[in-house]
Formats: structure tokens, sequence, C-alpha cells
């Protein structure tokens, strides 16, 4: 078929003229055919010569509208769930799949949005295959280079060159694309959301220890303080030692240096402890000067009878 725009009267043309010449069944059904997916087509004979004039005002190719706007996971999706609206709308008009243009050249689009309008010529045999793998092609090119949608432009690659195949499992790619798209951003909301809830609650406690309006209830050391008194007295605490004693360190210090040489002269055998001997030796002697240390305070701790706590009584 041969196409050229002309410009008439304020409005912006296509014409086409079809190969078959003679009108059909589909010439009548896109005359009466008046929707918003489908370029609105008059036909004229100019010396006896059949052209389809397509409205294409306030329009543009999707070839043209993608120089200034890449294609995204959820515009490839869009576009591609139209397209199969638009051919199960045309199908209810009996008019071939065939006859529809899928090239992304002939699928035109309102500037400010993504509401497709196909190109439907009568009588022609386009293999509809071939026009969503030339779909797909421009979308590869013209797709955003985030890694999403390059993870689904390289499937819905990977489908449409497959001998059969049809959009309807372009579309399930998209689908599951989103949903996981979707999944992900909804688990990030939900941590950022328990995130704040906690920061929000930690700063409540740190601001606020006691409920608003709730009495100060002395402790019971301050309840048996004299009249006047305000401090409470400091309570000993007294220290039964660490558990271990001199003793007990004693046998926990000779089975740390006896225990690695054993255990590597069992595993690895003589050579092998022959070789850690002096990484062995520093480490004991470091082990005893640390433990002789220890030992000398457990000493001194025993011999008083008690220690100082750990931390300061409650």
């Amino acid at each position: 078929m041969r196409m050229e725009y002309r410009e008439e009267l304020r409005k912006n043309y296509l014409v086409i003229e079809p190969r078959l010449q003679e009108e059909s069944f589909e010439d009548h059904m896109l005359r009466e055919l008046n929707s918003e997916g489908v370029l609105r087509c008059e036909l004229r004979y100019e010396d006896k010569v059949k052209k389809l004039y397509c409205d294409v005002s306030n329009l543009s190719p999707l070839t043209e509208l993608s120089g200034e706007k890449q294609l995204g996971v959820e515009d490839i999706s869009l576009i591609l769930i139209r397209i199969k609206s638009i051919l199960d709308m045309l199908s209810g008009y009996m008019i071939a799949e065939s006859s529809v243009c899928i090239e992304p050249e002939l699928i035109y689009t309102a500037e400010d949005s993504l509401s497709l309008k196909l190109c439907v010529v009568p009588g022609e045999n386009r293999d509809t295959k071939k026009g969503i793998r030339a779909l797909i092609d421009f979308m590869l090119i013209h797709g955003r280079r985030d890694p999403g949608t390059l993870s689904l432009l390289a499937e819905l690659f990977e489908i449409s060159r497959r001998e059969s195949f049809d959009i309807d499992k372009l579309i399930a790619a998209c689908e599951r694309e989103r949903k996981g798209r979707k999944e992900e951003e909804d688990t990030q909301e939900e941590k950022a959301g328990v995130f704040e809830a906690e920061a929000g609650k930690d700063l409540k406690i740190a601001e606020n220890p006691l409920p608003e309006g709730s009495p100060y209830e002395p402790s019971y050391e301050e309840q048996k303080l004299p009249l006047g008194e305000t401090e409470i007295p400091e309570r000993e605490e007294t220290y039964k030692g660490s558990g271990y004693g001199v003793t007990g360190r004693l046998a926990v210090t000779l089975g740390a240096i006896l225990l690695p040489p054993v255990l590597i002269f069992l595993l690895r055998g003589e050579h092998a402890l022959i070789r850690f001997i002096p990484v062995l030796a520093v480490v004991d002697i470091a082990l005893i000067i640390f433990n002789i240390v220890s030992m000398a305070e457990a000493y001194r701790e025993e011999k008083r009878g008690k220690a100082k706590p750990d931390a300061e009584p409650i």
C-alpha cells in the first residue's frame, strides 16, 4: 500500500492507497465505526483509485512521541493492553486482525497521553506477529535503562521470537513484572512504616517517660526516709566473687593452654603442631599474664570478702 500525508481545511490526513481496490464488507464497517481506538477514515475515489483518508489531526506517530519520553514498564504494559483491547473490539465488528497496522510508525497517540489509535486498512494481509515484533524492537531502543524495564524488554523480546506466540503472553509477562514491582514497593513501605513507628515510640518514651498526669510513686527506700531528707543512703553491695576464684581461674587457664596443641596434634599430626608452636607460645604467654593479673585481683577480693559491683545498684 502507498501512503502520504496531506493537509486540508486545517486538518491533517494520512492518505492510504490500499492494494484491494474493490469495496468490501470491512470498508462499510469502517465507515460506520466510531471508536476511540481507531483512526476515523473517509473513503474517496481519485481518478477511479480508492483512497482512505485517515484523520490524524492533533495526533503523532508513536515513533515521534517516544523521542521526548522513554518508555517504562507501565507504558509498555499499557500499550500492549490497549492494542489487545482494540483488536478484540474490531473482531466484534468482523474486521480481520490482518487489516490492522501494528507497526510503531502507524500507531498514533495524543501528544499528552498514550491513548492509542490504530490504522485499519481493509483487505490488507498484514502479518500481525511481524508487526508485534517490530513494536518490541522499537521498545527495546526507546525503553528506559532501569533494571526492571530492561528485564521486562528482554523477556518480551525472547517471547516474540518464538514461532508460536500471541499478545496475551506478552501482557502476562508485563503483569508479572508489575506485580513483582508492586510487592517490592509494598515491602519497602511496610519496613519504612515499622521503622517510623519504632522511632516515634522511642522518642515518646525519651521525652515523657511517665504518662501525662500520672502521680509520682516514691520507691521503698524513699518512703522510709526521715522527714526533710531527700537523698537515698548508698546501699552496701556484697559480692560473692566471680564464681571461679583463684583455683577456678588456674584450672581454666591450664585448659586454655593445653587444649589447642592437643587438638592440633589429633587433627593435623605432629608436623602441624611443630609449625604452630611459635604462635601457641605467644598466645599462651599473653593468656598467662592476663590471668595472673586477674587471679591477683580475685585473691584480694576473696581476702576482703567483697568486691566492687559490676554496675551501680538500682
